[in-house]
């Protein structure tokens, strides 16, 4: 019994035509989940006076990491790295890797506020601005 042959030209085809979808997928641009006129989009990042600090973060919508880091104007690694060392305010479910952050917490921690940490079961984390009426309690 014989192998069977190989074309070598088609082996050569076939690697190049691989190369090239790997190439083009790592150029693609990273794209949010939600439709995109959901997301709040923001040239520069807010100044911390023109933002008032809202009373209740009920107020804004969840954000993803990619949102949150256009909306202050910063990489999506940066806010990564910030939420890991707990330096801006989000939220992270215990077993999953998802961050979420709310545009009213953003507001308050750019106005200055401290930032309180609280540790959940497992690996969740809660991270949120102090608040004058959580401060005074």
């Amino acid at each position: 019994m014989t192998p069977p042959r190989i074309d070598i030209d088609e082996v050569l085809a076939t690697v190049a035509e691989v190369d090239r979808i790997r190439a083009e997928k790592r150029r693609a641009p990273v794209v949010s989940e939600r439709p995109v006129e959901a997301i709040p989009l923001r040239e520069t990042p807010p100044s911390p006076t023109a933002n008032p600090a809202p009373s209740s973060v009920t107020t804004s919508a969840p954000l993803h990491t990619e949102d949150a880091a256009i909306w202050l104007g910063v990489s999506t690694r940066t806010v990564k790295e910030w939420a890991r060392l707990g330096r801006v305010p989000h939220r992270k479910v215990a077993g999953c890797r998802r961050l979420v952050f709310f545009e009213a917490e953003l507001a308050e921690w750019l106005n200055g506020a401290a930032l309180e940490v609280k540790h959940l079961k497992g690996d969740g984390r809660t991270v949120r601005p102090v608040t004058a009426e959580r401060a005074a309690a």
